[in-house]
Formats: structure tokens, C-alpha cells, sequence
């Protein structure tokens, strides 16, 4: 687990840095926007693909609005994740295939990015893209030596389902009886020198 580079593990070397890209002026301010949605906080204006669009939250609600009409974004298409993936992507494999994931992520992505599209590339990692099916952002990366090390974390922190619970029940009882036996181990050592002291005299 301490071999490889962590950026490495995460995917960083997968995707290139975007090019930063001025926005042009919106023709929906935000002014009617907040007329529209008193409540909007947490309120972005980003693009999808040359498209301005605002993304906010609104009643527990993630919002995306077109920032020229001030409609709701449509979800990406197959074919304009592929495309969003594969001008990031900086491997040498071609796309093998794509799912869109709207409510059962797989056990290796946080639901919390749902929906969202796999892209998966056939190059010798097995890398997969995943791509916000809202914003059209590259959520996160995945290859075959993160599902590795992630097998070992799990291992490792001892949960089986979210392997993110660094203070689950069994490792703490583990942790515990691992404390025990070694406070035990170091009173038998200290009887045992002491015994010996004893005999020799």
C-alpha cells in the first residue's frame, strides 16, 4: 500500500489539467435567478461543453440551470460523456465501453455522485472515467491498481461495506484485544525476567 504514489492510486496521472475557459456574458443573471429561487445557495457558474449553466442548491435539491435561458440542463448524452472522457484522458487505449449509472453505484464510487457515466478505456490499467451525468465534470478515476489497494484498505480498516469506517465495531475490538495481548505479554515478560532474577540468587 506504501509502494505506489498516492497520486498515482487516485487516478491524477489518468486525466489531463483543463484548460481554463472564460465565460462570455450569461443572458439569465443571477438577480432573477435568486427571484426564481429565494433559497439557491452554494450557487456556481461553470460550463458543460462551451454551455454556461448555474449550479446551485435549492431545498436539498441540486439544481443545474441553462445560464442563457435559465431552463434545466438536459443530462449528458453517451455520446457527449465519451467525448467530455476521452479529451481528458491521457492513456493510449480507446473506449471499450459506457454505462450510465443512475441510482446503484458500483462498489467502487460513492453514490453521492449519482448519475454519473463509466467510461471505461481498454488500456493495460483497465482505467475507467467517471462523468457527472448533471455537470459534466470527471467525478473520479478509477484503474486496476486503485481497485487493489482498495482491496487492501479494506483489509486493512477491516470494512467490508464502505470501506470508509476507520471506527467500525471489529476493528475497535480488534485494535482492543491486540492492546490486550500485548499489555499481557509485557506483564509475563517482566514475571519471567523477575522469576529468573530470583533463581539466580
Amino acid at each position: 500500500m506504501v509502494l505506489m504514489d498516492i497520486d498515482f492510486i487516485h487516478g491524477d496521472t489518468l486525466t489531463a489539467t483543463p484548460n481554463i475557459v472564460t465565460l462570455k456574458p450569461v443572458s439569465y443573471p443571477i438577480t432573477t435567478l435568486l427571484q426564481h429561487y429565494p433559497d439557491a445557495n452554494k450557487i456556481r457558474l461553470t460550463q458543460r461543453q462551451g454551455q454556461a449553466f448555474y449550479q446551485f442548491s435549492s431545498q436539498s435539491q441540486l439544481i443545474i440551470l441553462n445560464a442563457d435561458t435559465g431552463l434545466p440542463l438536459a443530462p449528458l448524452t453517451e455520446q457527449q460523456a465519451k467525448h467530455i472522457a476521452v479529451s481528458a484522458y491521457t492513456g493510449n487505449g480507446t473506449v471499450s465501453s459506457a454505462h450510465l449509472f443512475e441510482q446503484d453505484a458500483p462498489s467502487e464510487l460513492n453514490p453521492k455522485w449519482l448519475p454519473v457515466w463509466q467510461i471505461n478505456f481498454a488500456d493495460i490499467k483497465q482505467s475507467s472515467l467517471y462523468v457527472s451525468a448533471d455537470t459534466g465534470e470527471i467525478v473520479t478515476k478509477r484503474h486496476v491498481y486503485w481497485r487493489l489497494f482498495d482491496v487492501m484498505w479494506m483489509l486493512h480498516i477491516m470494512d467490508y461495506d464502505t470501506r470508509d469506517n476507520i471506527h467500525n465495531n471489529l476493528l475497535t475490538l480488534m485494535a482492543s484485544l491486540s492492546l490486550l495481548t500485548a499489555l499481557f505479554g509485557t506483564m509475563l515478560l517482566w514475571f519471567r525476567l523477575s522469576h529468573n532474577k530470583k533463581v539466580t540468587r
